[in-house]
């Protein structure tokens, strides 16, 4: 009778160590399972940052390389059109000096061109070079060009003034399309009444309604780009 009772109470011992390892095992269990995922998600959110942020890095070079690409797919745009405006520009150029060298009336050119660079000067005595092939037409117009600059003086003064005029034979470069330098003070003292200046000179002037004719470029927009 003594033996079976302690028996059970050996048995309810054994039931109550058991139940309480059972809670314990059952507690520890909830425990690290809850540890694992508070690190699962540690480590989710870790590689999820991890990944946005490399995610981001790569976009950003790729929206740089296609910024760079496009800049520089523009500039070469803009670079070719410049070399094309400018190619038009120097066509115009051959086209205009083609036309000045095979005009008429080249003698009374030359007495314009010598006369308005006489009354730059405003000298007793000037020298004027020119190209060889075209010394005869500058000395068949030394007379007028004098003329000239006499009576613009007068009617713009009231005063007798004379210039004299003289035509050297340092004659300018062959590749000049034509036009004449006019000196004085032993060549200290140059006007430069070449085609080549008179053009460039029209052209700076002229530059807006020409880039507005050739380009359809607005008048306010001063450079070729």
């Amino acid at each position: 009778m003594v033996a079976t009772e302690s028996e059970k109470q050996i048995n309810q011992m054994i039931q109550f160590i058991m139940n309480e390892a059972k809670d314990k095992a059952e507690e520890i269990q909830s425990k690290a399972l809850e540890d694992y995922n508070i690190e699962k998600l540690k480590l989710i959110q870790y590689y999820k940052t991890d990944l946005l942020a490399k995610h981001e890095e790569k976009m950003k070079k790729i929206d740089i390389a296609l910024a760079i690409a496009r800049s520089t797919a523009i500039n070469q745009a803009r670079l070719r059109k410049i070399a094309l405006r400018e190619e038009l520009m120097q066509k115009l150029r051959v086209d205009i000096a083609k036309k000045l060298t095979s005009g008429k009336n080249q003698g009374a050119v030359c007495a314009n061109l010598m006369a308005q660079a006489m009354l730059a000067l405003l000298e007793l005595k000037v020298e004027v070079r020119c190209r060889k092939a075209d010394e005869s037409a500058v000395n068949g117009a030394v007379k007028d060009a004098e003329k000239f600059y006499s009576q613009t003086i007068k009617k713009e003064t009231g005063l007798d003034m004379q210039c004299s005029v003289s035509v050297s034979k340092d004659y300018l470069p062959d590749d000049v399309i034509g036009g004449v330098v006019v000196t004085t003070q032993g060549g200290r003292i140059a006007v430069d009444n070449t085609y080549q200046r008179r053009m460039e000179i029209a052209f700076t002037e002229a530059q807006p309604q020409l880039k507005k004719m050739l380009f359809d470029i607005g008048k306010d927009d001063l450079c070729f780009d």
